[in-house]
């Protein structure tokens, strides 16, 4: 679910051609598509410009029924008032979500994050956003692992940790990255680990392998330049994901 500007076209063209459903997508003729421009130093440090756009135009009623049949509620970086109208929405219906604060991090009040806590099943944070989330919500580590079910760290290089919290006993599974044949272009592997992630989660897999999943799409990624440049079939997938973890899937 998203909306998007005047602008739209060429990449509405993209998506049709690739079998994407358009059906959550939401057009504005009135304004252009949000945009970013995003710098980065030869350390990973970055300086983004943002333009909002089209993002800040509310969501229509239709899009209710969208979120209705969705199987798992993934809800990440939008409007603020849009990201706390899905997750109100998912709250008050039950509805299974994990929440990707992301960028939108530093916007939210720590009142805000601890509600939008209530009812998640999971929780995605990077290294940087963990360490601000408990700066800002007064959390220790041990007290966000008892607030859901789910808490998933990734550390870059480092691999990616998945904690799971069953009845107040937390264990900590530890992902490895798919070393890449190549590296191109590391922006994007975030939002393609919680791709695999939760595909295996969706299709009932064990964290373990939800996790492998989330690391080998991460890997298509860096080794593209671009963010959705990287191709692959199932079988190419699962035959990557045999080498990489000796395990079949």
């Amino acid at each position: 679910m998203a909306s998007v500007g005047r602008d739209f076209r060429e990449y509405e063209e993209r998506l049709s051609a690739q079998g994407f459903s358009l059906d959550g997508i939401q057009v504005e003729p009135e304004v252009d598509t949000a945009s970013a421009i995003i710098m980065s130093d030869v350390e990973g440090n970055q300086i983004a410009q943002f333009h909002p756009g089209a993002m800040a135009m509310p969501f229509r009623e239709e899009f209710s029924a969208l979120q209705e049949a969705a199987e798992v509620l993934l809800i990440a970086p939008d409007d603020i008032q849009r990201n706390a109208y899905c997750i109100r929405f998912a709250q008050q219906n039950g509805r299974t979500y994990f929440w990707d604060p992301g960028q939108n991090l530093p916007y939210f009040s720590a009142a805000d994050l601890i509600e939008f806590l209530k009812g998640a099943t999971g929780l995605f944070l990077n290294d940087y956003e963990l360490a601000l989330f408990l700066d800002k919500t007064g959390f220790s580590f041990a007290e966000l692992t008892q607030q859901l079910a789910l808490l998933i760290v990734t550390h870059g290089e480092r691999g990616s940790s998945i904690y799971e919290n069953k009845e107040g006993e937390v264990t900590e599974i530890e992902i490895p990255i798919v070393p890449p044949q190549e590296c191109h272009d590391p922006t994007g592997c975030g939002d393609a680990y919680r791709a695999g992630f939760l595909t295996g989660y969706a299709q009932g897999k064990s964290l373990l392998t939800c996790g492998q999943m989330g690391a080998l799409l991460a890997t298509y990624v860096v080794e593209n330049p671009g963010t959705q440049n990287h191709r692959f079939t199932l079988g190419e997938f699962k035959t990557r994901y045999k080498e990489a973890f000796d395990a079949d899937l």
